[in-house]
């Protein structure tokens, strides 16, 4: 026997699919086989082609795919592969390519069709019995995958009836969520209903008592402490009244009945309409002593075109109404001898109003609940004199900027001050 065929009689014996064949058997097969190599990524068989080999392992490994899809890999000595294509002469059902470097013993379909052919051939009855080791082993291979996918199938369909219930139990919630829904917004449609009714019975009487309280100091002769009482109960009257103005406000802005009347207004206009509102808190900050004014920077007012162009378009009592609020609030939390200023500045498409102030600031934690209804920070309920409020007017403040297109914010660091700041968009060139 000569060298190469030793080394090969040598595998032979190795396989576990020829180990128990006496020897003369093997040296018969011997006459048969030859000696292959292949390189990793080498496509040993071809789905859909005939098999031109049946492949005995030495060393390397292959994967063996069906429609591009992985079923099972062959790495140990004396595995076979090829043999189901040649066996039945049809196309082979899989693919097979090298994982690592492939050495292998083969056996041409010549050799298997003379063996198949003469049932007197020793070699034939070694043959069929090889076969069915080979083809027990393939479909013990093939029931150990289908019960690990009966498994998966099995976890699969328990994880899809979780699922189903999961998402039974999300569309109840959702469907009671909607419910719930449903019933707060006619809860709040009620609630804004009996806001306005409530505060229109109470804005009459309100009014009429402020106007006899005025009056009676101009009809007869009062003690001062009498003309005190009164003036007392004249400026909680007027308290109430903006209570009750400030709640219609909400009810209007929350029902969606609040419509903006909007007028367009120059830069000169615009700029004289908040001089204007800053010169009507000029004698309130004095009694404080404290120092009001007036910056701006809206364009090259210079030139009579730029400053007679219409440059902005609003509603004046509801933007009024916002300065009013955050002038009488910069007033009621600066104390003596501090400053306010109102400034204005045409930035790109858009109006920025500030309004800072060196008063008792506001705390970190607070600032993003300062324009939530009813809010009143620690620190803010009572200005510096002990002036009150309900909590409602940032929140009015707000809604009407925010029905301008615009945005408000604020800025302050506690005990240093506040600069509440809006913006309103300007008109296309």
């Amino acid at each position: 026997m000569k060298k190469n065929e030793m080394g090969i009689f040598a595998h032979l014996k190795q396989s576990r699919y020829l180990e128990n064949l006496p020897e003369d058997c093997l040296r018969e097969l011997l006459s048969l086989i030859e000696y292959a190599s292949f390189p990793q990524g080498a496509r040993v068989v071809a789905q859909g082609e005939r098999n031109s080999k049946v492949f005995f392992i030495i060393e390397g490994s292959v994967q063996v795919t069906a429609d591009e899809q992985p079923l099972y890999s062959l790495a140990r000595k004396g595995d076979i592969f090829g043999e189901l294509s040649i066996v039945s002469n049809q196309p082979s059902q899989v693919s097979v390519e090298v994982l690592s470097d492939l050495q292998a013993l083969t056996i041409s379909p010549d050799s298997f069709e003379s063996i198949q052919q003469d049932r007197s051939h020793r070699l034939s009855q070694v043959f069929y019995n090889w076969l069915a080791r080979i083809l027990a082993d393939k479909l013990h291979l093939t029931s150990e995958k289908a019960k690990r996918f009966e498994n998966i199938n099995a976890e699969l369909q328990a994880s899809l009836e979780a699922q189903k219930r999961t998402s039974k139990k999300l569309a109840e919630m959702t469907a009671e969520l909607k419910r719930s829904k449903a019933e707060l917004e006619e809860l709040n449609q009620l609630k804004n209903e009996f806001i306005g009714i409530a505060s229109h019975d109470l804005r009459s009487p309100i009014s009429s008592v402020i106007a006899v309280m005025e009056t009676i100091p101009n009809c007869y002769s009062l003690d001062a402490e009498v003309v005190e009482v009164l003036q007392s109960v004249q400026q909680t009257c007027q308290e109430q009244l903006q209570l009750v103005n400030d709640l219609l406000d909400v009810a209007r802005i929350e029902s969606g009945a609040l419509e903006l009347d909007k007028t367009a207004l120059s830069g000169g206009q615009f700029s004289a309409f908040l001089k204007q509102s800053c010169e009507r808190y000029r004698l309130l900050a004095r009694n404080k002593q404290i120092e009001l004014r007036y910056t701006e920077d809206l364009g090259r007012k210079e030139i009579p075109s730029e400053a007679d162009r219409p440059l902005i378009k609003l509603d004046l009592p509801k933007v009024q109404q916002v300065l009013n609020n955050l002038l009488s609030n910069a007033i009621k939390f600066t104390p003596e001898g501090g400053r306010i200023e109102l400034s204005a500045k045409l930035d790109a498409r858009q109006i920025k109003i500030d309004i800072s102030d060196t008063g008792v600031g506001i705390n970190a934690d607070d600032m993003p609940l300062i324009f939530d209804k009813f809010r009143q920070v620690k620190g803010r309920k009572l200005g510096t004199r002990g002036e009150k409020g309900a909590g409602l007017g940032l929140a009015i403040c707000k809604n009407l900027i925010e029905l301008h297109q615009g945005r408000i914010w604020v800025d302050s660091v506690e005990g240093q001050g506040s600069s509440f700041s809006f913006t309103l968009p300007i008109l296309e060139s």
